[in-house]
Order: C-alpha cells, then structure tokens, then sequence
C-alpha cells in the first residue's frame, strides 16, 4: 500500500466559506434587521409628532383679577416680565429630534395637570418652580 494524494473534495481542510456560512448569514442578517426595523417603525408603525403649540389665543389673566380672558399674541402690549402661574388649562410639550440608525426623527411629548411657577425678566427665565400632580 502506498501513499498518495486524496482527490476526494469532502476530505482535508474545509473552505473558509463553507465553514462559517451560517455565522456570516446570522450577522448579515442581524445587520439587514438593525437598519429595517428603525426605518419600518418610523415610516410606518409611529403617529406623527404633534402640533407644535403656539401663544395664539391664550388664556391670560391680569394681576389682581381673578378671572380669566383670551387674547392674541402680542395684544398684551405690556411684554412677558413678571412671574407667570399655570392654570387647569396649562400644557407642557417637548420636541427631541433623533437618529435612528441613520433614519432622522421627531419625538414629542406632551404633559397636562402640572403646577408651577416661572418668574421672567427680560428675555431670560430667572427662575422655575414646578410639579407634576
């Protein structure tokens, strides 16, 4: 019996390809889900942010009355200097703009059934008080 060289495929060392297939198609596809899933979710799945609020026809009471009247922004006249309170009526909202994996986003919030202070001078918020009921 003598030695010779095997010319069966199957034998000897196995292709690199071959060997880790099913790895490399794991990552692939981990990989293809990471940037679809955000993508399918944003332009699909998520509501619209909500309407940015705006001053127009807010409801503003005047020092020493007690009850309440709406105006339009910038009929005041008198400017926003002093300390401002929320009322019943009052709402909060935030913006975040983000990226997901390369998909550009708005988030919003918007809270209701706050209290608080704020205090104004100028064009600088002095100071803030506030709680979440």
């Amino acid at each position: 019996m003598g030695t010779h060289a095997s010319t069966d495929p199957g034998a000897g060392p196995i292709p690199f390809l071959r060997r880790f297939r099913w790895p490399i198609v794991l990552v692939a596809l981990a990989l293809g889900v990471a940037v679809v899933a955000p993508y399918v979710y944003i332009h699909f799945v998520r509501e619209e942010p909500a309407e940015r609020l705006s001053l127009d026809d807010v409801a503003t009471t005047t020092p020493g009355d007690r009850s309440s009247s709406t105006t339009s922004a910038g009929s005041t006249g008198g400017g926003i200097d002093g300390t401002w309170k929320t009322t019943d009526a009052s709402v909060v909202q935030y913006r975040v703009k983000e990226v997901l994996f390369g998909q550009d986003a708005e988030a919003t919030g918007t809270a209701r059934g706050l209290s608080g202070t704020a205090e104004i001078t100028g064009s600088t918020v002095a100071s803030v008080a506030s709680r979440s009921t």
